[in-house]
């Protein structure tokens, strides 16, 4: 087992919590007001503040580092310490002209407070601010450091399981979609060419890249007018680790709920209950997010769909062209991207929410460059939305255009990209949230 970079370093911590409890006292007076470095002051109040999120989580993982991760952590607990014990030194600093001022001006009436201090220490007034600002450059360094190092684990351990595990429903907010009416009309045209086939049963896929809006059309399709009068629907999210035994025995909950309490093993049973079940139905099932290339498996999962099923659908949406080879009857259907014009539609929904209308314009030619940095993935595009929401003024903006993120490479995922982006923007809190998840999973 790897040595524990907690206890190798292990009052770093507990002497952080001192000094952070001193210096939130020193942050409720008038010191930074009397140094004439109140904006300084917050802004390291900040970066204590942030640091000591990411103490936090140290702790909490002391005992799931790899042995590469724990050195750097070492390393950067030692680093602390040090900036810890110069941040303790100005505080003593401060604390010591503060009595001096007292002593200066005990017995007297008060002048102005610039007065005062100009006489007393001017040292201080022109120095402090000068290291406040040194210690908080140093503690924002340490925090971009050990903030990468987090996102490296979740990227590194969880990245097979980041994008496309996450369940899905068929239900759609279609005010939410742009661009995608052309895509919509051409797949219910599959639909109805599937009816000239000789197959048993029409399966039409659609494929794409990771965000490109292949659920999005599915959903689309699921809940359109013309769909719903002619097919009794049924919605399956699948997983990776999803078995024939398994996604039959979703299909069948989706038509008798109580098949919950049929044991998922049973495949028999379990196919013999759905094939009755499905006799005489004309449906459309989607399986949404299949990743399974054995065909063997796909043969035995449609067994039971086959019997009666004169004029019943299956919609597959998958990123594996392989998937896709196996088990469609027709040609697959491939997502185009979108435009860069629909992307910036699309981050306007979010990001203009907090802006005036009348200032709309100013950050439109901004927009319109992130929107093409987004490459025509509409879930990016979403992504880069909620992050400029929190954004107020072009300056923010401006930083999420210059973020070096995009200069990854032409190989590197775009909506990797954009969800890394998004966490890098997130409350520290929030980002010991998906720290825990990670590593609790």
């Amino acid at each position: 087992m790897g040595s524990n970079p907690i206890s190798e370093s292990g009052f770093v911590p507990a002497t952080f919590q001192v000094f952070l409890e001193k210096f939130l006292t020193f942050a409720q007076n008038e010191i930074a007001l009397i140094l004439d470095a109140e904006e300084e002051f917050k802004k390291l109040k900040r970066a204590v503040l942030k640091v000591e999120a990411l103490v936090d989580c140290v702790a909490i993982k002391q005992q799931l580092w790899c042995h590469s991760s724990q050195r750097a952590v070492q390393l950067w607990l030692r680093d602390l310490q040090n900036v810890i014990h110069d941040a303790d030194d100005l505080l003593d600093e401060i604390d010591l002209g503060l009595m001096k001022l007292n002593s200066n001006t005990d017995g007297e009436e008060r002048t102005q407070k610039d007065e005062v201090i100009n006489l007393v220490f001017p040292e201080l007034k022109v120095g402090i601010p000068r290291k406040m600002a040194n210690i908080r450059e140093r503690l924002e360094g340490m925090a971009r450091e050990m903030d990468g190092l987090f996102m490296t684990d979740l990227v590194n351990i969880q990245q097979p399981n980041f994008i496309g595990d996450v369940q899905t429903s068929s239900l759609v907010n279609k005010s939410f979609v742009i661009g995608r009416q052309t895509a919509l009309n051409e797949i219910k045209g599959l639909l109805s060419l599937g009816e000239t086939t000789t197959c048993d049963i029409s399966v039409i896929s659609i494929v794409g890249m990771a965000g490109v809006g292949k659920t999005t059309l599915a959903q689309l399709l699921f809940n359109d007018d013309d769909v719903m009068r002619q097919f009794s629907r049924i919605w399956v999210s699948v997983s990776k680790e999803d078995t024939v035994e398994k996604i039959t025995h979703l299909i069948l909950e989706s038509i008798e709920p109580e098949a919950t309490m049929l044991q998922v093993l049973n495949l028999n049973a379990t196919q013999t209950r759905l094939q009755t079940a499905l006799s005489e139905v004309k449906f459309l099932i989607v399986l949404d997010g299949m990743w399974n290339e054995n065909g063997r498996d796909w043969d035995r999962l449609l067994l039971p769909l086959k019997a009666n099923a004169k004029g019943s659908k299956i919609l597959v949406t998958t990123r594996s062209m392989i998937v896709s080879r196996i088990v469609s009857t027709i040609p697959a259907y491939h997502v185009k991207t979108l435009s860069v014009e629909e992307c910036w539609s699309l981050i306007k929904q979010k990001a203009f929410s907090c802006i005036k209308e009348d200032e709309h314009q100013e950050y439109e030619k901004i927009g319109l460059k992130i929107a093409q940095k987004c490459k025509g993935l509409p879930l990016a595009a979403r992504v880069i939305g909620n992050i400029l929401r929190t954004k107020f003024d072009k300056e923010g903006w401006q930083a999420v255009l210059a973020s070096k993120l995009w200069d990854l490479g032409h190989g590197a995922n775009e909506l990797l990209l954009a969800l890394k982006m998004s966490y890098d923007h997130l409350p520290y809190s929030l980002k010991r949230f998906f720290i825990l998840l990670n590593f609790s999973s």
